[in-house]
């Protein structure tokens, strides 16, 4: 159970409690988790999922800020790239373009994004 910057293990939860999940590799923002039985979970028990379902897509207001990330040493740029497609990817709101130049621009909801 998340309190801030510190996590407190649970056993189990119900619908609509906000938990950390570690270690779902295919897992994205909006997925639904199911029980065994295919049925949606009510409540869950460590061990009791199985599989999950994709979301719906959904549909963030456009950008209102902009910025161009670069890499510091050219040799940095694949790493560079594939971080900033694994936090786009998981934050639907964020988007990343190529720049003119090749670089990177980072579409999002504000500064703090």
């Amino acid at each position: 159970r998340p309190f801030a910057d510190d996590l407190e293990p649970v056993d189990d939860w119900a619908a609509g409690d906000v938990r950390v999940l570690v270690g779902l590799k295919t897992a994205r923002t909006g997925d639904t988790l199911v029980a065994r039985d295919g049925e949606r979970a009510k409540a869950h028990r460590r061990g009791d999922a199985s599989a999950v379902l994709p979301g719906a897509p959904l549909e963030p207001d456009p950008p209102v800020f902009a910025a161009a990330v670069e890499p510091r040493a050219e040799v940095d740029r694949p790493d560079l790239e594939a971080a900033l497609e694994v936090l786009s990817r998981d934050d639907p709101s964020l988007r990343l373009d190529r720049g003119d130049d090749d670089g990177f621009v980072l579409r999002g909801m504000g500064e703090l994004h």
